[in-house]
């Protein structure tokens, strides 16, 4: 054999009308490594496993049979004997594909060349509608939600079960207002541009204002005080002297109005107010129109 032949180009000549002539003739120069082609790297996402490899069809080039594949690692792949493999990995990979060619005559592998390619796993989706919320019968609530992973541009729909409705669908909808007059569920669905989504929930719960209420005698005669005592839970303030306990004491020397605000602990507000009524203190005189009597 001619100088600087392998192992590979001694099995691959055969006699052709007499002549001794290489199967690979018509492919030269020949070198094993063109035929060990993982494809190029890829990425993959929530949606989609991708396909490596390109196969080597040996019966349209003429060439002999024998070749064998083997992709390393084999985690992810549905077949790591084949020439062209999918890959669906769970982090990102590098694949390795060595291909043998074995002499089917003595079953040994003659020559061997190996290639690699990169499956890049996109950065998983997630999202999260916010916090649960508390807000007072007839304020608002603003719902923001947030985003990692997945690709770009994002896709947001916010939307309530019960009741059935849509508030914002679109990749503006990162942030809305709502209004609710009970307890309401929303649901926050975030698509990316593979298509991959995930959804969030959150919880707005609406509380009542405090039911507030003030007792005590409103009715007093000059010179006197009375107790005043508000109720309905939180924090008090009393508007007339910026008192912050439950009950107070007023002497006033005029009808006077008070008033009280409670917060509840969610910060909802409602008040009360009473008007305390001064009698003025009646002027006693005794007028003796006979100052003189009889013994």
């Amino acid at each position: 054999l001619p100088d600087g032949l392998s192992s590979f180009d001694r099995i691959a000549f055969t006699a052709v009308g007499g002549t001794v002539r290489s199967l690979f003739d018509d492919f030269s120069p020949y070198n094993m490594n063109d035929f060990a082609n993982a494809g190029p790297n890829q990425t993959i996402n929530c949606i989609t496993p991708t396909t490596i490899g390109v196969p080597l069809n040996c019966s349209l080039q003429g060439l002999p049979s024998g070749f064998t594949y083997s992709w390393f690692p084999t985690t992810g792949l549905t077949c790591p004997t084949c020439s062209t493999t999918t890959a669906n990995p769970n982090v990102t990979t590098t694949y390795t594909l060595t291909v043998t060619f074995t002499d089917p005559n003595t079953g040994i592998p003659c020559s061997a060349s190996s290639n690699s390619v990169t499956v890049t796993v996109a950065p998983a989706l997630t999202a999260s509608a916010g916090s649960n919320q508390i807000i007072c019968a007839g304020k608002c609530a603003m719902l923001s939600a947030s985003v990692s992973g997945g690709t770009s541009p994002f896709t947001y729909v916010w939307s309530s079960l019960s009741p059935s409705q849509t508030y914002c669908s679109g990749s503006t909808c990162a942030t809305i207002t709502v209004c609710p007059t009970s307890t309401t569920l929303y649901e926050l669905s975030v698509t990316d541009a593979n298509g991959c989504a995930f959804t969030s929930q959150v919880t707005v719960s609406v509380e009542f204002a405090p039911t507030v209420s003030i007792s005590g005698n409103n009715t007093i005669c000059s010179g006197q005080s009375t107790t005043l005592t508000a109720s309905g839970g939180g924090t008090y303030l009393w508007s007339n002297n910026g008192t912050t306990t439950q009950s107070i004491i007023v002497s006033p020397t005029s009808n006077t109005t008070y008033s009280v605000v409670v917060t509840s602990e969610n910060g909802c507000t409602a008040s009360a107010t009473v008007t305390v009524t001064v009698y003025p203190t009646p002027t006693v005189t005794i007028t003796n129109n006979n100052p003189t009597i009889c013994s």
